[in-house]
């Protein structure tokens, strides 16, 4: 009998997904899409604020690590909108 593996979940283990939108200061590099405020560098409003611009992610739930970053773009937003 085979062992089937729900989505999300592989051995007991869960699968995160971390850094496919990479970071950087000046899009003028052309390899990332997020300045270091987790916004887009192509479009004024769309920010990202999940765990794809993490670098990597380690062995602890990732959670409140991005309700933090959550917390810290919400705030930037407020501060450009005045």
């Amino acid at each position: 009998m085979r062992e089937t593996v729900s989505a999300g979940r592989l051995g007991g283990r869960y699968l995160r997904h971390a850094n496919p939108a990479r970071t950087a200061c000046f899009a003028r590099s052309g390899l990332s899409v997020l300045d270091v405020h987790c916004k887009a560098h192509e479009l004024d409003n769309l920010y990202l604020v999940d765990t794809s611009f993490f670098a990597s992610i380690g062995a602890v739930d990732p959670s409140l690590t991005v309700m933090a970053s959550a917390l810290r773009v919400g705030e930037h937003i407020l501060g450009r909108l005045g």
